[in-house]
């Protein structure tokens, strides 16, 4: 199998397997999380259709989690301005420790990919990947549009 597709189906593997405690602790799905950690590191937007386009979420599962999460008063959407279509999601205050922990696992995550890595091979690394978010997202956004996916030369 191509490593980086490899690299793809190990990290999720990885991403359960480590937030699995955080999920069972408090009754929430890792999508759940996903949404909370979006949601609170902000610079992306704060709508649902944003954490789709971040995330590359399904939008029913996305619609479910935030519902889910409103339920446990996790998180609160309300309209801001006139159009009512458009829900603004906050986290509450009662995510707060979800979130914490949410995170320590992310750093987890970070330490068992990077483990042995030098502080210079971690930089390329970090540029590398946001290269190539950047290509698949370029993609993504033109099939999206229908017009095709952009391939570099």
């Amino acid at each position: 199998m191509d490593s980086m597709i490899e690299n793809i189906y190990v990290s999720r593997e990885l991403y359960s397997l480590l937030f699995a405690p955080v999920c069972v602790k408090y009754g929430v799905t890792l999508t759940e999380i996903l949404v909370l950690l979006s949601l609170s590191n902000g610079g992306g937007g704060d709508t649902a259709k944003d954490i789709v386009r971040r995330l590359g979420i399904a939008k029913s599962h996305v619609s479910v989690s935030v519902r889910d999460l409103e339920e446990r008063g996790y998180v609160k959407g309300g309209c801001e301005g006139n159009d009512r279509r458009l829900i603004h999601l906050h986290v509450c205050e009662r995510a707060a420790d979800v979130i914490a922990e949410s995170r320590a696992v992310q750093q987890q995550i970070h330490a068992v990919m990077e483990e042995g890595l030098s502080p210079e091979e971690r930089e390329t690394l970090v540029r590398l990947i946001g290269r190539i978010t950047e290509n698949a997202n370029a993609y993504l956004e033109h099939a999206r549009a229908g017009t095709g996916g952009r391939q570099n030369a």
